[in-house]
């Protein structure tokens, strides 16, 4: 029986097709199951509430909670779907608004005495609500609350949590809260 070493995996998510792109980058344990990792996903991505299906996807073959997966998350390790750095995967949230995000190892580390695992070390840009349509229908929104004069303004903007929203913001001691929250 091979046994595992157990390493951190840097770990680099971006929601695709975002301009500018949206991103996260996690350092968690190379034992996280992928059932875990799609509820880090959650907590990094801090506007959604786990309401939607989802998949991971390496290659052809699907890892997922349903039974039309190739495979059960529950039962898969990152170890085994990314063995090394540089290796990819991607993760589609919610198949209406199809969320669909990259995941790459950037780098195994070791871990550090003292650190607890998971944790956000850096991203940009706030995460689009749930069921904004999608990063092209999130971008219409986003054009939308900029023209006063335009015919969904008022509804946009409220449903934007009453124009307080922020593309821009990013708030790392938010996510590491929710995360120690999610995984404690």
């Amino acid at each position: 029986m091979k046994v595992m070493e157990e390493n951190i995996f840097q770990l680099k998510i971006t929601l695709k097709s975002s301009k500018p792109p949206i991103w996260r980058r996690v350092l968690v344990k190379n034992s996280l199951k992928l059932e875990d990792l799609h509820y880090l996903i959650q907590s990094i991505f801090e506007n959604w509430d786990n309401s939607h299906l989802h998949v991971f996807i390496v290659g052809k073959e699907t890892y997922g909670n349903s039974e039309d997966d190739d495979y059960d998350e529950n039962e898969v390790i990152l170890l085994d779907v990314l063995p090394e750095a540089g290796n990819k995967m991607s993760y589609i949230y919610d198949f209406g608004d199809n969320w669909d995000h990259e995941i790459v190892l950037e780098k195994v580390l070791k871990i550090e005495k003292g650190q607890e695992y998971p944790i956000c070390i850096d991203g940009k840009r706030a995460c689009p609500y749930e069921d904004s349509g999608g990063v092209w229908g999130y971008e219409s929104k986003l054009e939308i609350t900029k023209d006063p004069k335009h015919a969904c303004y008022k509804e946009v903007v409220e449903w934007m949590n009453e124009g307080d929203f922020d593309p821009e913001y990013f708030d790392l001691e938010k996510i590491n809260k929710q995360l120690r929250r999610t995984f404690k």
